[in-house]
């Protein structure tokens, strides 16, 4: 096995990675030529479910296994109502033709946690995430990639993506760019 480290500049590192991948994950792998645009129905009748983001775009550039990298939505809040103004400003204009994940966390500043003010990482998840559930089972889960959560036993995220992805499945890309397919 080979040991992987310094994944600075050095395009090297990155390229036996993509080669320890491939042959690990090779066969399960959705093949990049479907892209962001595809439709999760196409996604699907691939045969594969296992789709490798990679943020090295040089590398990504020469494979045909690594998708480009999700680019995270950080909103940088620490208020649930600015959190939920960040996302829906995101989710009123969300980015097309990439993969993304809106980032549903709080972010505390060094003093909100030194001081514990906010009652202690889980407590401020807990408040959020009852939320951010609410909020993606509705219109906003039509058009989301990915929504990351801190404790996510905590919501019922999984269970809103999976109801979500039900319905979209036949109709919709797996970017945020809504699109019809003829016969579906």
């Amino acid at each position: 096995m080979t040991v992987l480290t310094g994944f600075g500049s050095d395009l090297t590192v990155h390229q036996l990675l993509e080669t320890h991948l491939r042959e690990q994950l090779g066969n399960l792998t959705v093949p990049k030529s479907l892209s962001w645009s595809s439709t999760l129905g196409e996604v699907w009748s691939s045969g594969k479910r296992l789709i490798l983001s990679y943020n090295q775009q040089q590398l990504v550039a020469s494979s045909d296994l690594l998708w480009t990298g999700v680019s995270q939505q950080w909103g940088n809040v620490d208020t649930l109502d600015g959190l939920y103004n960040y996302l829906a400003g995101v989710m009123n204009n969300p980015p097309t033709n990439v993969g993304w994940s809106a980032m549903a966390e709080l972010t505390p500043s060094a003093w909100q946690v030194i001081t514990d003010s906010l009652g202690g990482l889980r407590k401020m998840a807990d408040t959020v995430n009852r939320n951010v559930t609410a909020w993606y089972k509705g219109s906003w889960g039509k058009t989301v990639n990915v929504v990351a959560v801190d404790f996510f036993k905590g919501t019922a995220i999984v269970d809103a993506a999976i109801d979500w992805n039900d319905r979209r499945a036949k109709q919709s890309s797996c970017s945020s760019v809504q699109k019809t397919k003829t016969g579906a």
